[in-house]
């Protein structure tokens, strides 16, 4: 770990900045949200269709239709469930 560290230290600020921008790129991505009477294959769809605009995918966020955060869903959840089933039989609701 420490032989990582040095060698950091030796690049170049412009390299070191660039690493960080592309890690930055990689790890903020935009949200995928669905309403809750979607069927979990269609939600499977949505996320397939997204794949280019989306880098990372853990979870989904349930909107009900003025775009208020209802509850979200994990993507292993997502994936296990039967294809009929609905969002909203899968989703953990928001409590506030």
């Amino acid at each position: 770990m420490a032989n990582i560290r040095r060698k950091v230290r030796t690049l170049p600020k412009r390299v070191v900045d660039q690493m960080a921008k592309n890690a930055e790129k990689n790890i903020h991505s935009r949200p995928v949200s669905l309403k809750e009477d979607v069927t979990v294959q269609e939600a499977l769809d949505r996320v397939r269709n997204s794949g280019k605009k989306v880098k990372i995918v853990y979870a989904l966020f349930i909107t009900d239709d003025g775009g208020k955060l209802k509850g979200y869903l994990t993507l292993k959840d997502l994936i296990a469930a039967a294809p009929e089933m609905t969002v909203h039989d899968l989703m953990d609701e928001m409590r506030v």
